[in-house]
């Protein structure tokens, strides 16, 4: 989106004012997929998974060998990361479930004052 309106512009500065329509909707046309795709979400629930994934593997590293094997701290890491991958998996999946169905996020499209 960012890329196609610079270049709009340097399109309007080197006098090709003609092209700049197409840029422009070349730009909508991404922002629509981004929009459909809820590639936003997906891309912030996906690294809120890394980071908890990262967490758990500092805290692990930073356990010593005789720590590793209290079956408590394996419990944890396991139980840790199982309920990470849930989640993302548990996320995606009722993802799938509302637009399959055709389920609406909310907006504000069609129905304004």
């Amino acid at each position: 989106v960012f890329a196609s309106t610079t270049v709009s512009t340097g399109l309007g500065a080197f006098n090709l004012a003609e092209w700049i329509p197409v840029m422009m909707s070349f730009g909508a046309m991404f922002s629509a997929v981004i929009a459909y795709r809820k590639l936003e979400t997906r891309v912030i629930r996906t690294n809120a998974a890394v980071v908890s994934v990262r967490r758990l593997m500092i805290w692990w590293h930073g356990l010593c060998v005789i720590e590793k094997r209290i079956p408590g701290n394996k419990t944890f890491l396991v139980n840790t990361m199982e309920a990470i991958i849930q989640a993302e998996a548990g996320s995606n999946y009722i993802q799938t479930k509302k637009d399959s169905s055709g389920e609406d996020s909310g907006g504000d499209e069609g129905g304004g004052k």
